[in-house]
């Protein structure tokens, strides 16, 4: 089973809450293998959540519409892709050199 399969993406994320709260949260589901935080603007961010354990994902979905601080999160399966996408930097790197992107996404859909 590959990192697609065990990560989850998780929308509408309070800028106030942190890769912690978030590892807290989603550690009940089962073990948090990384999570990746994306800051969307300034009202919100989104993450890929990925577990160690098939079960963990299946568990995280049945807390769609959840709360994580003060907003419902949507948590969704990913789209069938071949890669996960992957983000580099920060908005801090980004604010430093606004010309360097602060998010790379590799997306390939497949049939």
């Amino acid at each position: 089973m590959d990192d697609h399969d065990l990560t989850v993406q998780v929308l509408n994320i309070s800028p106030a809450t942190t890769r912690e709260d978030l590892t807290v949260f989603f550690s009940y589901c089962g073990t948090v293998d990384k999570i990746q935080l994306k800051k969307d603007n300034d009202s919100s961010q989104s993450a890929f959540v990925t577990f160690r354990q098939p079960y963990a994902v299946r568990t995280s979905l049945l807390l769609n519409d959840a709360l994580i601080g003060d907003r419902h999160v949507k948590i969704n399966r990913l789209p069938k892709l071949t890669s996960i996408p992957v983000i580099f930097g920060s908005s801090k790197d980004h604010e430093a050199c606004p010309e360097k992107p602060s998010s790379f996404f590799l997306i390939i859909y497949t049939n």
